[in-house]
């Protein structure tokens, strides 16, 4: 499985490993720093080719899988539409 990641995946992983990025960051086997992925997170950086591979290695090696993928998506939405209920009021 070979996932293009975008802002909001990376952004809501960490929230769905119940972890942070900054934790992610830490990881001895990856490349990016904290303050990297929280600029990719709040879109001051868009997600490169080799931060996406990165992220493809960290979600095979914790052996996540397409259920684990349709969950990540299932929270994003609920975030969103709870941002959008606020929104509205």
């Amino acid at each position: 499985m070979n996932i293009q990641f975008s802002q909001d995946l990376i952004r809501y992983l960490a929230v769905y490993l119940g972890t942070t990025l900054g934790e992610i960051a830490k990881e001895p086997d990856f490349p990016y720093s904290k303050p990297l992925l929280y600029k990719v997170a709040n879109g001051s950086i868009q997600v490169s080719e080799q931060l996406n591979e990165a992220f493809n290695k960290y979600w095979r090696d914790r052996e996540l899988n397409s259920e684990d993928l349709s969950n990540l998506y299932q929270l994003i939405d609920l975030i969103e539409t709870g941002r959008n209920r606020k929104n509205m009021r």
